[in-house]
């Protein structure tokens, strides 16, 4: 629904292209400061725990873009910064942090700044797929919308999510400040200063 949600802005914003300038913005996974989706994973890794889910690519990792808060919130002010044609153009820009990760190595980064080893384990798709379901009729039970549900399943399932921010980089002048090494570490001292961790 949150993925369908943002097609249909864009697609509403495409019929109005030439009456109302704009451009769109398409972050990969944000982490940072605040964030309360990406820290399960920290939470996770910090019981010393670390999930393995399955993947059907040739190397049998799951791959990823992602991007820290920080360097989004750059990233939207050099937009607004932009020339007013790119508005006039509708532009669409990805950004991320200049890297592709797996999943292993995301959360081998977050336990490396933890400093701790946790327990790996391989979770089977079906029982993923399974949970979320579960997930989806508690959620409606409680009227609350739990981290694993339906709709979370459909971001966990694909293999690949992964972009370029070239044209960011080439249109824009956009420079990441922020690799995962150095975001996790960041965001893992902010997390513990407010007691999350």
């Amino acid at each position: 629904m949150y993925g369908e949600s943002k097609l249909r802005g864009e697609l509403y914003l495409e019929e109005l292209k030439g009456k109302l300038p704009y451009v769109i913005v398409r972050p990969p996974i944000v982490y940072g400061p605040r964030d309360k989706n990406v820290f399960v994973l920290f939470k996770t890794v910090s019981k010393q725990w670390m999930p393995l889910l399955g993947a059907k690519s040739p190397t049998g990792h799951k791959y990823y873009s992602i991007i820290h808060v920080d360097d989004l919130i750059r990233a939207l002010i050099l937009l607004l910064q932009a020339p007013e044609e790119l508005f006039r153009n509708g532009e669409r820009f990805f950004v991320n942090d200049g890297q592709i990760y797996t999943y292993e190595r995301m959360l081998g980064l977050i336990a490396q700044e933890l400093k701790v080893k946790p327990i790996q384990f391989k979770v089977p798709t079906g029982l993923v797929a399974a949970l979320a379901f579960g997930g989806t009729a508690l959620g409606r039970v409680l009227k609350r919308n739990l981290p694993l549900n339906r709709d979370k399943l459909n971001e966990i399932l694909p293999d690949y999510w992964i972009c370029s921010s070239q044209k960011a980089i080439d249109m824009l002048g956009f420079r990441p400040e922020y690799t995962m090494e150095t975001g996790v570490a960041q965001t893992i001292a902010w997390y513990k200063v407010q007691g999350w961790l």
